[in-house]
Order: C-alpha cells, then structure tokens, then sequence
C-alpha cells in the first residue's frame, strides 16, 4: 500500500472519509445483527407486561 506521503492532499482525505464511511457502515451492521433478537425480547417484554393487566382465563 502506498503510503500517506507519496498520496496527494485531496485522495489522503478521500481514503480517510471512505475509512470513516466502512466504519459506520460495520457499526451499523452490527447494530442490525442483534436487533431481531432484541426485537423479539421487546415484544414479548410489552406481551408480559400488557397481559397482567387484562383479564386472560
């Protein structure tokens, strides 16, 4: 990889901000993984939660 020295202004700040942009982008499909099951728990926590306060027989 070439280094920063040899890169022009313009392309070094290019490659910082596609950097910044694929670090985003991982934090966000991390985020998604876990959100189904947290979806999941969310609405069987409000289930739980509803179903004490009506009359179920």
């Amino acid at each position: 990889m070439a280094s920063i020295k040899s890169l022009s202004m313009e392309t070094a700040v290019e490659l910082l901000n596609l950097k910044k942009v694929a670090i985003e982008h991982q934090k966000i499909n991390d985020i998604s993984k876990t959100l189904p099951s947290f979806s999941s728990k969310l609405k069987i926590l409000i289930y739980l939660k509803y179903s004490r306060h009506l009359d179920i027989e």
